[in-house]
């Protein structure tokens, strides 16, 4: 076997007629991916026909053949037509569009037509699902009861007393050695560490609204729920390897087999689009990255969150109309023209210093009392003049003390995940009547470790 077949890259000689001469029936035929990588970058891959009767796999390589994934969608403006007057220049030419659809892994089946009866004509025209094999479809973080879960020791001593459930790669059939459909159902979910640590760096690990998940066409049957899923980046990762990254770039044929066997994938891009369960739960649409960063549309609980990979930076958009911010650096807005605050309310300020500066004129007016309270020095200095007017100007006069200090503290204070205030866990304790300044006790919320709310806590604003 060639260096070539161990970086696992299709052949730009041995495809169509120039692998084997003459014509077969159309198909369509079932296949198995056998060989991906097609140098010639036109989305070919190399395919096993399968037995019919067996769908036994075939790894005698010189029967494989190359064909061409079909798209849902794709175009090109032309380079000639009747109508268009492109020139023949190099720089004159139009664009490719549509759907782009990537190899898939080694071992993939899939339905494979001869267009004409013709070799050469070979194409991909849908991938078949594996059974019991569609749990991360839709995309990672769908969760489990821990007792379902298959977990190296190490992850039991790191996460089994954490919370009751988990998120779950597919089951390894390889570890069943059978297809028997009772056997099957009854073998664990693998632990998905990589997902499961991304979102306890976030902070959203038993957060079933913002974090884990049920979207899942494993769930329930019918479903209503639309995924798309990126593959997500082979286990190992050359990115982690710099040394086996410098062979990729400079020495593909110098690699070995097991410097290039996905064992597994990181979490990929996803796109989920679920219509709820039987009674409405999880009605959602989800854009995440492989990393965790995520837009959420939340029908259920009418809700807009947005949140970087971390959990360091998030935006929420609640039912009621709230707006919750959380930053753990610096928050900066610039704008050429006005920034207006209006409040019918309180406009709460706290922070350790206060630096405001205009460079024209400031005008401060309030139609009510206006106290300054300071703990130390309060000074005033102007290179023009200071000008008072009052009914009375008292300065250290017995009987006359300045007006009580009604600086009230600010009542929500959004924080790095888990956050126990958001609205959609105790909406009543978190209206508007219970989120004004001044406000000392607050209820705050925790989830517990089967992912239940558990309310009632008295937290401060301060």
């Amino acid at each position: 076997m060639t260096h070539r077949k161990i970086i696992n890259k299709t052949d730009p000689l041995r495809t169509g007629e120039a692998f084997t001469q003459g014509n077969l029936p159309g198909g369509p035929y079932i296949a198995e991916v056998k060989s991906v990588g097609d140098p010639t970058k036109n989305n070919r891959i190399s395919v096993a026909l399968l037995d019919t009767s067996s769908l036994s796999s075939n790894d005698d390589h010189t029967k494989w053949i190359d064909v061409t994934i079909a798209l849902p969608y794709y175009g090109a403006t032309p380079y000639a037509t009747a109508t268009n007057s492109r020139s023949q220049d190099v720089y004159d030419a139009g664009t490719s569009y549509g759907i782009t659809i990537p190899e898939p892994d080694i071992g993939t089946k899939c339905l494979v037509v001869f267009a004409n009866g013709n070799r050469a004509n070979g194409y991909v025209i849908a991938f078949i699902p594996g059974p019991f094999q569609n749990t991360t479809t839709t995309g990672r973080g769908v969760a489990k009861p821990k007792e379902k879960i298959a977990m190296k020791t190490e992850d039991i001593i790191s996460f089994w007393q954490l919370g009751s459930a988990f998120p779950v790669l597919e089951k390894n059939l390889k570890s069943l050695g059978t297809t028997n459909l009772s056997a099957i159902q009854k073998l664990e979910w693998a632990f998905d560490k990589l997902m499961a640590t991304i979102l306890q760096t976030q902070g959203l690990l038993f957060d079933t609204t913002r974090g884990v998940t049920s979207s899942s066409i494993e769930r329930e049957s019918p479903n209503d729920i639309i995924g798309v899923s990126s593959k997500g980046r082979p286990v190992p990762d050359p990115e982690d390897n710099p040394a086996i990254l410098e062979k990729y770039k400079n020495n593909p044929e110098s690699l070995t087999f097991s410097e290039v066997d996905t064992l597994s994938r990181k979490p990929g891009h996803s796109l989920t689009l679920d219509d709820g369960s039987i009674d409405g739960e999880n009605n959602l649409i989800r854009l995440r990255s492989g990393k965790g960063a995520q837009i959420l549309l939340h029908d259920k609980k009418d809700l807009i969150y947005i949140t970087n990979s971390q959990g360091t930076a998030w935006v929420e958009l609640t039912s009621e109309g709230k707006i919750d911010i959380f930053s753990s650096d610096s928050v900066s807005v610039h704008t050429k023209g006005d920034f207006n605050f209006t409040t019918d309310r309180n406009f709460n300020v706290k922070a350790e210093n206060i630096n405001m500066m205009a460079t024209g004129a400031t005008d401060i007016v309030t139609t009510g009392t206006t106290s300054i309270d300071s703990g130390e020095t309060i000074g005033l200095r102007a290179t023009g003049n200071i000008l008072q007017k009052g009914a009375q100007i008292h300065m250290n006069s017995d009987g006359n003390l300045p007006p009580a200090h009604t600086g009230q503290p600010t009542a929500r204070i959004p924080n790095h995940e888990p956050w126990g205030q958001h609205e959609d866990y105790f909406p009543f304790a978190f209206d508007l009547d219970h989120t004004e300044a001044g406000m000392i006790e607050q209820t705050s919320i925790t989830i517990d470790a089967d992912g239940n709310l558990v309310g009632g806590s008295s937290t401060t604003g301060e």
